[in-house]
């Protein structure tokens, strides 16, 4: 492993993860607004807005791990059992210090704590506010959609709390659990727990979608209607072609031949025609009585 891929590395896995947990405060946030404030969800929470917000976050929780460009690197150590020199991506000499006493304490109130206090009051205040709309409207029985959105906020606080306190109990136990002489399986057992750790992360970041859906009928009804784009698009492109059709095949009225010339019925066939063939846009039904009202004298009928 270069120096380059061992930083880059080391940088994707707290940004993704910072990034994850505060894209999800925003979203908790949003859905406050809209429940709580509803007047205000069309000023607040605007789509250029969201942009915005997202794309701030994302640069905030880059600009947070830019230290490890600098901080970390490729490490060569003498391992006593090969009896040779190994390459490790940890950071140098003259900050461990800062990545294991200073950084995990800094790290966590702005990854852990504060994103779960906003989290989980926000969501309190959302419930509080539903059962208050659900006592002004005096409904004796428990709403379901009220139900639905409570455990949707619960569910989401609890995977949140569950799935990221692992990862930052390991950061700060970190340098007291690798000291310097620790046998081989006490070093073993401490990357496994490291290892299962970052995985709760990285399936906290995978089950947010699966508990939005199970928990959320307006997310599944919202989900739906933005895959089904391309059906909303097929089926009004046929309901198009459907009044195209019906424009084509007017019906016409022509008298019988006994009553009519020839000469009449070609001076009146071809002008009629060529109304019919050379509209290409659809008709409405006011259109379409106009002209079997100019036409009324006719009794026999073409489709064309």
């Amino acid at each position: 492993m270069s120096g380059g891929s061992c930083q880059l590395l080391k940088f994707l896995f707290p940004f993704f993860s910072n990034a994850g947990f505060w894209v999800l405060v925003a979203f908790t946030v949003d859905r406050y607004i809209a429940v709580c404030f509803p007047l205000r969800k069309t000023v607040l929470c605007r789509p250029r807005r969201a942009i915005a917000v997202c794309g701030a976050l994302l640069l905030v929780s880059a600009a947070k791990s830019t230290h490890i460009f600098w901080t970390l690197g490729i490490r060569y150590e003498y391992n006593s059992t090969v009896h040779w020199y190994v390459s490790r991506c940890t950071p140098f000499k003259r900050y461990e210090h800062f990545h294991d006493y200073i950084r995990p304490y800094l790290s966590m109130p702005v990854i852990l704590l504060i994103p779960f206090i906003v989290i989980l009051t926000c969501n309190i205040l959302i419930i509080r506010k539903l059962r208050q709309r659900n006592r002004l409207l005096q409904q004796t029985n428990i709403d379901r959609k009220l139900t639905q959105t409570t455990a949707m906020c619960l569910s989401i606080s609890f995977a949140f709390f569950v799935c990221a306190t692992p990862i930052f109990c390991t950061i700060v136990a970190h340098p007291y659990t690798h000291r310097p002489g620790i046998s081989i399986s006490s070093e073993m057992r401490n990357r496994i727990i490291t290892t299962l750790a970052a995985l709760f992360v990285y399936l906290h970041h995978a089950i947010n979608f699966y508990l939005y859906c199970l928990t959320g009928q307006q997310f599944r009804s919202d989900l739906k209607a933005v895959l089904c784009v391309p059906c909303q698009r097929g089926r009004f492109k046929l309901d198009g072609l459907r009044s195209w059709v019906r424009c084509r095949t007017r019906t016409f009225r022509v008298a019988p031949e006994s009553s009519v010339s020839m000469d009449q019925r070609l001076a009146v066939s071809p002008q009629t025609s060529n109304e019919t063939v050379s509209s290409g846009v659809p008709c409405d039904e006011d259109e379409a009585d106009g002209k079997q009202q100019r036409v009324s004298d006719w009794s026999v009928v073409t489709r064309f």
